[in-house]
């Protein structure tokens, strides 16, 4: 993973797996995250925290093509159950898909279309609830969702598909999502054990047409299921806070400079961020051997007497397997 990201890390999230509940990574579209987010899941994945990546962006294989050059084999981490992913790229073509399906069937017979079972994992399955009489599904076993037994009088799929707010117009868009997300980490809630939850990239949603406050309330719904308990007061000598987390929340954003929605969006989601990683390009221009600037703002959510952050800056170049900091006038091509 990035040891330099990691030592410029070290001490806001900690070496215990106590992680500092939401954090915020930004970037411009000029600059991927993609490295980092991966350097984050190998992070918990080393720390023995399990991680549940929601890909909104890119898919399940950019991430995975990514994770091998680094040296970390994400589809052999999924199959051992410590990587769930909820692929949003597959649910919404397959929202698409199945609503196609559904009218074209329906203007034919007269009736709804019934659900096919068969889908691999999680990720490409809508979460249909099943009916009273039959017990809740599992995740281990996807096969386990059953159509509804009269076909004539379900919903069309889109109404109860994570994505169908593409198809439908619904007061809660991603509730179906949240749903979703809620179901994948419950065992590891129930078990009481930390884990990773990774949204990737909820700006996505804005050109998807779901409005900035749903998406606001979707990430304090996600943050949540991340939530952390407070076992001991600040210490008025060290001024540090002793906290244990159900989890981590991990949001990226894109911030354009001409979107005021999505610059807005990062603004409000920052507000409630006890760290906050922001990728941005070197404001001199661009340059051959430093790619952009990398400011990490960390704030003490749990002791309000420290109202200020503390921000370290730093220039980066991404390279193939690794991401080299430079404190900002140590480079000999910055001037």
């Amino acid at each position: 993973m990035f040891q330099s990201l990691n030592s410029a890390l070290k001490g806001q999230i900690g070496s215990d797996g106590d992680n500092c509940g939401l954090i915020l990574v930004s970037h411009t579209p000029t600059a991927s995250p993609s490295g980092v987010i991966v350097s984050f899941v190998g992070s918990s994945l080393a720390s023995g925290q399990p991680v549940c990546l929601v890909t909104l962006h890119n898919t399940w294989g950019h991430y995975c093509n990514i994770g091998n050059k680094l040296g970390l084999n994400l589809r052999q981490q999924q199959e051992l159950g410590n990587v769930k992913v909820v692929d949003g790229l597959k649910l919404l073509s397959g929202v698409l898909d199945a609503d196609s399906d559904h009218s074209v069937y329906q203007s034919t017979t007269g009736h709804n279309k019934p659900e096919e079972d068969g889908h691999k994992d999680i990720a490409s399955k809508s979460p249909c609830p099943p009916p009273a009489c039959c017990p809740p599904p599992s995740l281990h076993h996807p096969h386990s969702y059953t159509s509804p037994p009269h076909p004539s009088t379900s919903p069309p799929p889109s109404q109860s598909h994570p994505f169908g707010f593409i198809m439908n117009l619904m007061q809660s868009p991603l509730k179906n999502l949240y749903n979703l997300i809620k179901q994948a980490v419950q065992s590891w809630k129930e078990n009481g054990q930390q884990f990773q939850l990774i949204l990737e990239n909820v700006s996505s949603f804005l050109s998807m047409g779901v409005y900035r406050r749903d998406i606001d309330v979707f990430v304090n719904y996600c943050r949540g299921l991340t939530g952390r308990c407070i076992h001991s007061k600040c210490s008025s000598l060290s001024g540090k806070c002793t906290t244990s987390n159900c989890g981590s929340l991990i949001v990226i954003t894109t911030v354009e400079e001409h979107d005021d929605d999505a610059n807005h969006l990062t603004t409000t989601i920052a507000h409630s961020a006890s760290l906050h990683v922001a990728m941005q390009p070197l404001s001199t221009g661009q340059s051959r051997e430093i790619h952009g600037q990398l400011t990490i703002s960390a704030f003490d959510r749990g002791c309000p007497s420290h109202c200020l952050p503390n921000v370290q800056h730093f220039h980066y170049k991404l390279e193939e397997k690794n991401l080299k900091l430079f404190a900002p006038g140590t480079s000999p091509n910055i001037l």
